[in-house]
């Protein structure tokens, strides 16, 4: 499936993770954003593998699970975001649960962008505070 820059952009600007930002910074994310689709059953990341990519949930389900705990998310839902300021490996699977289309970004267009908008990077640094905290009271 393909879908525009311009689509990319609108769909970034309805996610809670870059919904505040303006449409000319989403613009040059979308540009550098990948679409992937992934098949039902699909692992998208296992336990303690090293990634570098943020996962936007475009169409589809993916179950997250941590040990004992699981989690479904679904459109406009994001994940693997901890990876664009840590190296450190995923605690957790990432595997589809139907047929799944997903904008991927990888940390190195982030940073590249931090480079080039510091204002970027601040607004970036707020929405992640927003959401880990939003995270670790569910």
């Amino acid at each position: 499936m393909q879908i525009s820059i311009l689509d990319k952009a609108f769909f970034l600007k309805q996610t809670a993770f870059f919904g505040s930002l303006d449409l000319d910074l989403l613009l040059i994310l979308a540009e550098k954003a990948e679409l992937i689709t992934y098949k039902k059953d699909e692992v998208v990341f296992p336990m303690h593998s090293e990634t570098h990519r943020m996962y936007l949930i475009v169409d589809g389900k993916v179950r997250i699970e941590r040990q004992e705990e699981h989690t479904t998310i679904k459109k406009g839902d994001c994940f693997g975001d901890e990876a664009l300021f840590s190296q450190r490996p995923h605690g957790y699977l990432a595997n589809c649960q139907k047929d799944t289309l997903l904008l991927v970004l990888m940390r190195s267009h982030i940073l590249s962008l931090i480079e080039q908008s510091p204002g970027f990077a601040c607004e970036l640094l707020r929405l992640y505070t927003k959401s880990t905290s939003l995270r670790l009271r569910t």
